[in-house]
């Protein structure tokens, strides 16, 4: 007994979702929905917790690596739809940051939530 594969049944598309890392800013990500609580505690600058798993550690680690990324001027916030992007991507302009009179989403509530009001303010 053979068992053949078709091209419907092989799907080649990974699952990206977009992520709030502070309010006003987003990012398209495949990290699981489980670990983004630790991206944006990298992105916001928090430390390492001990008792993360090792795919916790990556998004914070990838999180870190965005945040300095933008402090260098390498990502840049692009003004359309807030997301974070490389600076030599079409539309991102390092010279423009995020819209201000763009309203905050109301973000999914979690644990992150008190923290990024103070944090976003740089980003502004």
């Amino acid at each position: 007994m053979s068992h053949t594969i078709s091209a419907s049944n092989v799907s080649t598309q990974s699952n990206f979702t977009v992520v709030e890392l502070t309010p006003g800013v987003y990012v398209r990500t495949s990290i699981p929905a489980a670990n983004h609580a630790a991206l944006r505690a990298g992105f916001a600058g928090y430390t390492v917790n001990p008792r993360w798993t090792v795919t916790k550690l990556r998004a914070w680690k990838k999180g870190r690596q965005w945040r300095d990324a933008l402090a260098r001027q390498e990502m840049v916030v692009r003004p359309s739809d807030s997301m974070l992007v490389f600076a030599a991507q079409p539309g991102a302009d390092p010279s423009q940051s995020s819209d201000t009179d763009k309203p905050v989403q109301p973000s999914s509530g979690n644990w992150f939530t008190r923290k990024r009001m103070a944090i976003a303010s740089p980003f502004a």
